[in-house]
């Protein structure tokens, strides 16, 4: 995985195991999955959360912020996620 300016890429295999993650993912409750994102790394997280639709992305971030309750590394990492999304390319 390449971070930056660059795109983060994933083999064909990794692609089907993260969309069968995501979909589990978007069946649980924003803060479960919540949980579960706490203990993976920002990239992988960034993967997952790729595949899912943006209206649930939407409510795990904003988990992401009541959680924190003002925790300002909980609320940075639901930037720093958001950043990551937005350099995936479309050909991903």
């Amino acid at each position: 995985i390449v971070q930056g300016t660059q795109s983060l890429r994933d083999g064909k295999w990794e692609k089907k195991n993260l969309k069968t993650l995501a979909d589990t993912y978007s069946n649980l409750d924003p803060v479960a999955a919540v949980s579960i994102f706490n203990e993976l790394d920002d990239s992988t997280v960034a993967k997952i959360m790729r595949s899912m639709k943006p209206d649930i992305v939407g409510d795990i971030l904003q988990e992401m912020t009541v959680q924190g309750g003002g925790n300002e590394s909980l609320i940075k990492r639901a930037a720093r996620l958001s950043d990551l999304l937005r350099l995936f390319t479309e050909d991903e």
